[in-house]
């Protein structure tokens, strides 16, 4: 196991920083992630155990969350996106539906939830048409 010590990665109990492919496998899921000097290597992965890709996010130079996170279903159509600076929610976020189509959206401006909507779906378009 791996456990971090002022921002770096190590494995446990050891002083020296982890370098290698840290790799763990849940119970329909697999993370990946590739460590040099105690610093994670840019990018996780998790893949769904049918191959399909299940996340994909960005790190910096201090392990924290930055840039572009993508969340997907098991059948590979995408559940959420969300935005980070420096491992802060900070930018654009969007939640789809199993369609594609976006369920809500926002905006995050330094961890602060700032702009939410709520996109309204084809059944409610068609039951407010219905009304008129």
């Amino acid at each position: 196991d791996l456990e971090y010590i002022n921002g770096v990665i190590h494995p446990l109990g050891v002083a020296e920083p982890y370098t290698g492919v840290f790799e763990r496998k849940m119970d329909n899921y697999t993370i990946t992630l590739s460590i040099q000097n105690g610093i994670i290597d840019q990018h996780l992965r998790q893949m769904y155990h049918n191959g399909q890709k299940m996340r994909s996010l960005s790190f910096n130079e201090h392990n924290q969350r930055h840039g572009l996170e993508q969340w997907y279903r098991e059948d590979g159509t995408k559940w959420a996106e969300y935005r980070y600076d420096n491992g802060v929610l900070h930018g654009a976020y969007a939640l789809y539906n199993e369609d594609g189509t976006v369920q809500s959206s926002g905006t995050f401006a330094h961890g602060q939830l700032v702009l939410e909507k709520e996109q309204e779906s084809q059944n409610d378009k068609e039951s407010s048409e219905d009304q008129q």
